[in-house]
């Protein structure tokens, strides 16, 4: 966020001593209205995720979100990760102060490549992908807690999947996760019994690393769950406070295990997910 203001303001610096003051158009300390403004706003291909998008207004600085970042380029090509209907908001800039407005654009499919990991968490159509505790039988351990960064998965408090109506009630042992990119990157918490606990939205960062003393990966990563958590996401150790980032251990196609350091720096919680069939 403290970017997106810095970019914001450096902009609207630049275009108070670029706009020109005698234009009477675009006085100076002036603003244009949302009907000035001149967008193109297109997919490449139609229907793909390869989008367009161009300010050919004059004197006017770019700020374009387009969900899964952000451009301040006045011609931009981008790729979105998202299907369906998709909301490329535009704020235009000049000495006045700025002016806001959205098009909409439809992307049926993905047709350029994107982060693996989009994928890897949702899937590539509308019906992204289903998560639920990792076991075959209520005896498997899937949560628990461990040293950090000596383990990668529960090896001290071990819970088995058949503790969970127990541990979770609200949720159960076969409460699910559907991750999917209908519009944005979206995150649905789902008790067993079908009723939807918890609605927001996620984000990844595979840049973001925790390395072990050698120097190799202990994470591979970080999720975060904005306004919700994965399922029984809480730190018992702290208070039982609900736990919104999480280091990513392991994730492939069917398979995810993710952890929370507690600020001892000595101890963790894991989680064990694999996708429902």
């Amino acid at each position: 966020m403290k970017r997106i203001i810095i970019a914001l303001f450096s902009l609207l610096a630049i275009f108070q001593l670029s706009c020109n003051p005698i234009e009477e158009e675009h006085k100076q300390g002036s603003t244009i209205a949302e009907s000035e403004l001149n967008l193109d706003v297109y997919p490449l291909t139609e229907g793909g995720n390869k989008i367009v998008m161009i300010n050919r207004t004059p004197m006017i600085g770019s700020h374009w979100n387009y969900g899964s970042g952000i451009s301040v380029r006045q011609q931009d090509t981008v790729l979105v990760p998202f299907l369906g209907e998709k909301e490329i908001v535009f704020t235009g800039i000049c000495s006045g102060g700025t002016v806001s407005t959205s098009r909409k654009v439809i992307i049926d499919k993905i047709l350029y490549p994107i982060e693996d990991e989009w994928a890897l968490f949702a899937g590539t159509d509308r019906n992204g992908k289903t998560w639920m505790w990792d076991y075959t039988s209520p005896d498997d351990v899937v949560w628990g807690n461990g040293g950090y960064p000596g383990n990668t998965a529960p090896a001290w408090a071990t819970i088995k999947a058949g503790d969970m109506d127990e541990q979770d009630p609200e949720v159960g042992k076969d409460g699910v996760m559907l991750f999917d990119l209908n519009g944005a990157a979206n995150f649905t918490k789902i008790s067993q019994t079908g009723q939807v606990v918890e609605r927001g939205s996620f984000q990844f960062d595979m840049t973001k690393q925790k390395l072990m003393a050698d120097g190799t990966p202990w994470s591979i990563g970080t999720l975060t769950i904005i306004d919700g958590t994965v399922l029984k996401g809480v730190s018992p150790n702290e208070g039982g406070k609900t736990v919104h980032e999480f280091d990513i251990l392991k994730l492939t196609e069917d398979k995810m295990v993710l952890a929370h350091v507690l600020n001892n720096g000595w101890e963790a919680w894991f989680w064990c997910f694999k996708v429902k069939k």
